[in-house]
Order: structure tokens, then sequence, then C-alpha cells
């Protein structure tokens, strides 16, 4: 289990079913290291700035939720300022919200 989720893939006769566990431990330490990150300043200098630090599997649900693929997700800088600014990445956000299309 890693980052506090956990998959497993089975079948129910023909259909394919994935599941995903999640330790909410596991998240909750993620999203303390996410909040002492933001209120450390010394990583948001430069051009570069962590935004976030989410789990591949919350932004997993968020595209599936809204039905988007991967990669029109990729694509779209306002569907990635949307999520960003999102509850789902909100407990993993480092910078805040962001209004900036160009991050």
């Amino acid at each position: 289990m890693q980052d506090g989720i956990k998959r497993v893939m089975t079948r129910d006769g023909e259909n394919a079913i994935d599941l995903v566990y999640a330790d909410m431990d596991q998240l909750k330490g993620l999203e303390h290291h996410c909040s002492t990150m933001s209120k450390d300043q010394s990583h948001t200098s430069g051009d570069v700035v962590m935004l976030a630090e989410v789990p591949a599997e919350v932004l997993e649900k968020y595209c599936n939720e809204r039905g988007v693929a991967w990669a029109e997700f990729m694509r779209s800088r306002d569907m990635q300022t949307e999520f960003i600014n999102s509850e789902y990445a909100r407990p993993f956000r480092v910078w805040g919200r962001t209004g900036n299309k160009k991050f």
C-alpha cells in the first residue's frame, strides 16, 4: 500500500471491477506533510513552485467523476487549475489556490 492507497482488480462475471481502498491514517499523514510544507516558504521562490502533492488515485477519481479522459486533463491548463482549486486537492495543496493559468 503506497501513499495510503491499495488497488484491487477483480471480476464479477464478465465485468472487471477496479476497487480502490484508502488508509485514511496514511492519507492524513500526507495531508499533514503538505500542511507543514505550505508553512515553509523556502520552497516557494524561483521559477518552479510546488502546488500540491496529490495521490494519483485522487486525481483519477476527480477525472472519473467528471467523465474526463486523462489525456484531456493533461492538455487542459484550465482543467488542471480547476482541479488544484477543488476540494479534491485541498488537503494536499502546498501553495494554496491558484488563478494563474500558466502555473
